[in-house]
């Protein structure tokens, strides 16, 4: 049902970014500043980025909470079609270091004081994290669920992506972009349970500066979802808001 959802959305998206690189194709014979076609004319671009997802919620599909990213990688992409309004790029991402943090229970603490009153041997990753209160009997006295964090290793790669920049003759360039991958991880992510080969789709937004003929910066918000389409044991799906800096250059 997920990919059902998955597959709309992307197709829609696809669908809206080429008609909008289409709707703005070249004249022919139209002539543009030295600078303005320079940089619009680069047709392949590589980047290298550094991502940050500070918390995670059951925002849309995934149900994981309070899950933290940071990952680093690279991009490859090709420009399809190039118009006045909208260039539409085909893009590739590999991020080789990605580093999880998942929390887990790690027992109770006086509501008062905060001291840990019980504290488990063998902490477990959980979906939710819960902060309700709870009364100790036979101690009367009310506790609160207190968590910790363990990290896990992973890497990703997205072969199916792409992006349109609007107003390519301009420095600043608003863009949107989407793409599909598969995440793969040194255990089961998010939960014991689930998998350690997980499918991604994104969407996102942000503006591109190009400071330069041949070099830029993005800086891009990004709607992640990680999940292994039910092929798991468990498959409680991650929700993952991302922040995105990304430097490249053109050739």
């Amino acid at each position: 049902m997920q990919w059902k959802r998955w597959g709309y959305v992307l197709g829609m998206v696809c669908c809206l970014i080429w008609v909008a690189g289409s709707h703005g194709q070249d004249v022919a014979g139209r002539r543009v500043g030295n600078t303005d076609r320079e940089r619009e004319s680069r047709r392949n671009t590589w980047s290298a980025a550094a991502e940050f997802v500070p918390t995670t919620q059951d925002y849309f599909l995934g149900q994981a909470e309070d899950r933290r990213f940071f990952a680093f990688g690279g991009e490859y992409a090709r420009r399809l079609n190039r118009g006045p309004a909208a260039q539409v790029f085909y893009v590739a991402e590999l991020r080789p270091l990605i580093l999880e943090g998942d929390p887990t229970f790690e027992g109770f603490k006086n509501q008062l004081t905060g001291q840990p009153v019980v504290r488990f041997h063998d902490p477990q990753r959980v979906v939710y994290v819960d902060h309700s209160p709870t009364l100790l009997v036979p101690q009367n006295i009310t506790v609160v669920p207190f968590y910790g964090r363990t990290w896990t290793y992973g890497a990703s790669v997205s072969p199916l992506g792409m992006r349109v920049n609007f107003l390519p003759r301009r420095r600043w360039q608003p863009f949107l972009q989407t793409s599909l991958g598969v995440h793969l991880t040194t255990r089961d992510v998010p939960v014991g349970g689930a998998r350690s080969f997980n499918f991604t789709f994104q969407v996102g937004t942000g503006v591109e500066w190009c400071f330069s003929e041949t070099r830029s910066w993005r800086y891009e918000f990004l709607f992640r979802h990680i999940s292994n389409a039910d092929s798991g044991i468990a498959n409680p799906g991650v929700d993952a808001p991302t922040i995105r800096v990304v430097y490249s250059f053109r050739r």
